[in-house]
């Protein structure tokens, strides 16, 4: 019970915005059940790899985060907007977020 009580987790504020985008994200889940077709179920996993593949590992990760390459200013913007189709952390708080987890090691 200790552990519990050091955890942060039930201490931080309810975001309502992602709140309501995960519970509406359920409910069309369930709804996708009973309308099922693989033209867009393909499209649900290239969009799923397009966001985590591109957007967080290349993008947020690599690029903003450690400014691991050097890319012209269209493939960064094109990068962040892939890493915000999975609805994460906004951009610009990226390398404050990083600097916060480095300095904790």
């Amino acid at each position: 019970m200790r552990r519990f009580r050091r955890d942060k987790t039930f201490g931080e504020p309810i975001v309502w915005l992602t709140t309501f985008f995960v519970i509406a994200f359920h409910f069309g889940a369930v709804a996708a059940l009973f309308m099922f077709a693989w033209k867009p179920f393909v499209l649900a996993i290239l969009l799923w790899w397009v966001a985590g593949s591109l957007g967080i590992g290349m993008g947020f990760h690599r690029l903003l985060t450690h400014r691991g390459y050097k890319t012209t200013k269209l493939v960064e913007y094109v990068l962040t907007v892939c890493g915000t189709l999975s609805f994460g952390r906004r951009p610009d708080l990226l390398g404050r977020d990083a600097s916060i987890a480095s300095s904790e090691r």
